[in-house]
């Protein structure tokens, strides 16, 4: 399974290694509204709005991460991101009956937010061309590997042991920590000593807006890459309402087994996936995300068969798969060497954002459209998002270097 992995830079096993601890150990995130709902007793509407602040935290702490790993290295914004973040929660462990620990815990979302921009930059100083792929990819399999087993501990500890809930997720990124601290160099390449890979990766002294808006590709990639966030958004919000409304009371146990079959298979085709697109660039395989996207969300539009449901998420899963090893990959090739952590950032803002604006606009469309509607309007969002990335590959392909267009003169 792990023979295509063979030959990376030494510290992405170690950061493997620990994603996996890490995610395994994302306690508090997995059970969040249950813990406001039934253990402090808060309102459903009140609970909603705590977890709206906590992903506009993340959403800012996106930024933040970003602008750190340029300034003080990936190494130590990591340990200073994900430190704060553990510290925090771990601290909450003590408080767990405090109707204020809500405050705190949403408190961390800034530094959990912060995770991802800093991650990606490290990934891409540590590897070059096609490298990158399969990094993105190994590492992606590390954090699907960790959720597959993390909620079953946490539903354990949340009957048995509430504080553990907080204190193992605190252990957990202690771990990852020391992983970082001893086995993983700080990687922000200085002045001359990397050759990019791509006229995109060369350093400007342009500001982090003004070198985004002078990469017309990129500007047009982010918002596509918004699009795709509020299409995969529904697999979180349309879908779980759905089976609710089908099935009553067994619907959140009939949405565990979809999201089980999520797992399983990242896990088992995330390498094959990778073996099988490995030779095509980061845009095209993004492009085959959307039409196992389109098909997969799609077709639930025609079905309220469970069994066809679960065989439609391994489809929509395999494009999730595909988006999600590949993104960084083609951000990467587009990115200035000295602002790595600070676009990473904007990517993942755009990406929150579509997480955000998704679900609100499916529920305002739920009040006029069918279920199966909102899905077939998803499946052709799809559709229109894989043909856009087919113009801009061809556009990309078709413009040289020297006639390269800007936003700005």
């Amino acid at each position: 399974m792990f023979k295509s992995y063979v030959g990376l830079p030494r510290p992405i096993y170690f950061l493997f290694a620990g994603r996996i601890i890490n995610r395994m150990g994302d306690f508090v995130h997995f059970f969040l509204a249950i813990y406001l709902t039934n253990v402090l007793e808060m309102s459903e509407s009140a609970a909603g709005s705590f977890i709206m602040v906590y992903g506009l935290l993340r959403l800012a702490g996106g930024f933040i991460g970003g602008k750190l790993a340029d300034s003080l290295g990936r190494k130590k914004a990591t340990l200073l991101v994900n430190g704060a973040a553990g510290a925090i929660i771990g601290l909450c462990g003590f408080f767990v009956d405090s109707p204020n620990i809500a405050y705190l815990v949403v408190s961390s979302g800034l530094f959990a937010g912060a995770f991802r921009p800093v991650t990606q930059a490290m990934l891409t100083d540590l590897t070059r061309g096609k490298e990158r792929q399969t990094a993105f990819s190994l590492l992606y399999l590390g954090t699907n590997i960790g959720v597959a087993v993390g909620p079953l501990i946490a539903g354990f500890l949340f009957e048995h042991a509430l504080r553990w809930i907080f204190w193992g997720d605190g252990i957990t990124t202690g771990i990852y920590l020391l992983a970082v601290l001893f086995f993983v160099p700080e990687t922000v390449p200085g002045e001359g000593d990397e050759e990019p890979d791509s006229p995109g990766e060369r350093r400007t002294s342009d500001s982090t807006i003004q070198a985004f808006l002078r990469r017309p590709v990129l500007v047009v990639f982010s918002l596509l890459m918004l699009l795709a966030a509020m299409i995969y958004s529904q697999h979180t919000f349309t879908l779980p309402l759905q089976l609710g409304v089908l099935f009553g009371d067994r619907g959140a146990r009939y949405f565990g087994y979809i999201m089980s079959a999520n797992a399983v298979t990242v896990i088992l085709c995330t390498t094959l996936v990778l073996r099988l697109t490995k030779r095509s660039s980061s845009l095209r395989n993004i492009f085959y995300s959307s039409l196992f996207l389109a098909l997969g969300f799609g077709a639930l539009g025609f079905t309220e068969y469970l069994p066809v449901m679960v065989m439609l998420t391994v489809i929509w899963t395999v494009g999730e798969v595909l988006l999600v090893t590949n993104e960084g990959v083609y951000l990467a090739s587009h990115t200035p060497i000295n602002l790595r952590g600070r676009f990473a950032g904007l990517l993942a803002m755009v990406s929150g954002v579509g997480f955000v604006v998704g679900p609100k606009l499916s529920g305002m469309l739920l009040e006029s459209l069918s279920y199966r509607a909102l899905w077939r309007l998803s499946g052709l969002a799809a559709l229109v998002l894989a043909f856009s990335l087919l113009i801009l590959e061809r556009r990309e392909q078709a413009e040289r270097p020297e006639r390269t267009r800007s936003f700005l003169p």
